[in-house]
């Protein structure tokens, strides 16, 4: 009797090991609480369809800092010290071309933009060497690259684009 539970065990194991569990998300051999963790990481991942980050752009006359959630923005009006939205990863926004208004003069500008972008003369393609790179910042889990403009006047023309 003992030889033939020793025998149904070792078949039913093999069979186990051939054919997946229904329920086995997480396929580790078994059905239990950790095939449920797996399916809410599913859900709240949107089974791997979630929507792309938004990105976002700074311009102002006090330099930025790291931001933990989404930046107030002011997509209307285009004025000093305030954030803009750029668009998501898989839109075509890979340029900033705006003028910035409502600052005081004598006063150095910052821009913000997401990594791999770059400060670009009016043509967006041309490198601007009177911008300078001053450090890397964290906005909403993303980075951000900050520069300095040589310009101190009341408004600034922002020209960036994605290298």
């Amino acid at each position: 009797m003992l030889a033939a539970l020793l025998l149904i065990s070792t078949s039913a194991f093999a069979q186990s090991s051939e054919t997946p569990l229904k329920g086995d998300v997480n396929e580790d051999g078994k059905v239990d609480v950790a095939d449920i963790n797996a399916i809410i990481k599913i859900m709240k991942d949107a089974g791997g369809t979630a929507e792309a980050p938004t990105y976002y752009w700074y311009a102002g006359q006090t330099q930025p800092t790291s931001v933990s959630g989404t930046p107030t923005v002011d997509d209307t009006n285009f004025t000093n010290n305030k954030w803009h939205t750029l668009g998501s990863t898989g839109s075509t926004s890979t340029t900033i071309s705006k003028t910035v208004s409502g600052a005081t003069s004598s006063n150095y500008w910052y821009v913000a933009a997401p990594s791999g972008f770059i400060a670009t003369t009016s043509d967006l393609s041309t490198p601007d060497t009177s911008m300078t790179q001053l450090s890397n910042i964290t906005v909403n889990g993303a980075t951000y690259v900050v520069f300095k403009s040589n310009s101190t006047s009341v408004k600034a023309s922002i020209y960036m684009a994605k290298k």
